[in-house]
């Protein structure tokens, strides 16, 4: 958390920093942080409140949209923050997955991460 305060003077679009951890957070009371329960909350509160919000929204979006950061593991240099695209996320998952057994369909995205994947 610390690191994340540290810098979030330099994004001026960051509005909130989520954490799932509550460990070492009862030191840490700013608005601007949220716990992934609160946010999950809010959402089946909003679900309620307007369930066609969730559909609407992706509607809206784009596959160039950010989806995610991930952050480069820094073994040759300092590590680096890489934004992928829903798109990206996608067509890059799309060789690895294997076909849900459960479902006649291949139409999943897996949280697992897709080097550790494509190796197993």
């Amino acid at each position: 958390m610390d690191k994340a305060l540290a810098i979030k003077g330099d994004c001026p679009k960051l509005e909130k920093i989520l954490w799932d951890d509550p460990k070492g957070m009862r030191n840490y009371h700013q608005d601007f942080l949220i716990s992934i329960k609160k946010v999950q909350e809010v959402g089946q509160w909003m679900d309620r409140k307007e369930p066609e919000l969730f559909e609407n929204l992706i509607n809206a979006g784009h596959g160039d949209d950010i989806c995610l950061l991930f952050y480069t593991s820094g073994t040759t240099a300092l590590p680096k923050g890489a934004l992928l695209s829903h798109w990206n996320m996608l067509t890059m998952g799309k060789n690895l997955m294997a076909v849900d057994p459960c479902h006649d369909t291949d139409d999943f995205v897996s949280y697992l991460p897709f080097a550790w994947i494509g190796s197993r």
